[in-house]
């Protein structure tokens, strides 16, 4: 047992344990009165390259995730840093309170009640054509790519194209659809080359003859963070 005098950390893993070490980790942070802890940095890996925020609800989400790995929590003092070994579970609960041990329970939380709040809040985000800054934060993604691949509407083909489900299609043009970015139509490549952490808002049209004839394709729509 690790000692730690200044906090508890409670976590109840539940669900079966996966095999595949790359999967999907979603889990509630609360505090020492059970309150789910609102837009709570914690990341997942010694290297620090997957950071989320807990919503409004306390669930954080990591996706291709592995489960071998340790969740890393800073502390309000920014100091303490507590860590919680994932062990192999697809679904964690969190609990940090004041003045005792590192405490750790696997199987003590009902979990037909926790993972359908889990589930929900991770599968929700994605339902919507419309993807917003603090998804984006959340998702774990690295690039535009990534996000699409989530996304209800989407087709990505095996040559790198990317095509809106139920836009007009065409046998004798391309029927790749539109990228814009900022109002202005972009270069397709931009979905590869436009940094995640300059992104506001993504969103899917399947209807963009607005912005011409190559716009019944549909349209990807991007907003930067100006």
């Amino acid at each position: 047992m690790k000692k730690n005098s200044a906090i508890l950390i409670l976590f109840l893993a539940f669900a079966q344990l996966s095999v595949a070490q790359s999967d999907t980790l979603t889990g509630i942070l609360f505090n020492e009165k059970n309150k789910p802890l609102k837009k709570y940095p914690i990341t997942l890996g010694k290297d620090g390259t997957q950071t989320v925020t807990t919503n409004n609800k306390g669930v954080f989400v990591f996706h291709n995730a592995n489960l071998e790995d340790t969740l890393y929590i800073l502390l309000k003092n920014k100091v303490e840093q507590v860590t919680v070994p994932v062990a192999g579970y697809n679904y964690i609960t969190v609990k940090l309170a004041k003045g005792h041990d590192f405490v750790a329970d696997r199987n003590s939380s009902p979990y037909s009640y926790l993972s359908k709040i889990m589930d929900d809040e991770n599968n929700k985000a994605y339902n919507s054509n419309i993807i917003s800054r603090d998804v984006i934060v959340n998702s774990g993604c690295q690039d535009i790519i990534c996000l699409l691949n989530r996304m209800s509407g989407i087709i990505m083909r095996n040559d790198g194209s990317v095509e809106v489900r139920a836009g007009m299609s065409s046998l004798n043009m391309s029927n790749e659809a539109l990228v814009v970015l900022d109002g202005i139509v972009v270069d397709n490549s931009t979905l590869r080359d436009f940094s995640i952490q300059d992104l506001m808002e993504i969103s899917i049209l399947k209807d963009a003859t607005g912005y011409g004839s190559r716009g019944a394709n549909g349209a990807i729509i991007l907003k930067s963070m100006q």
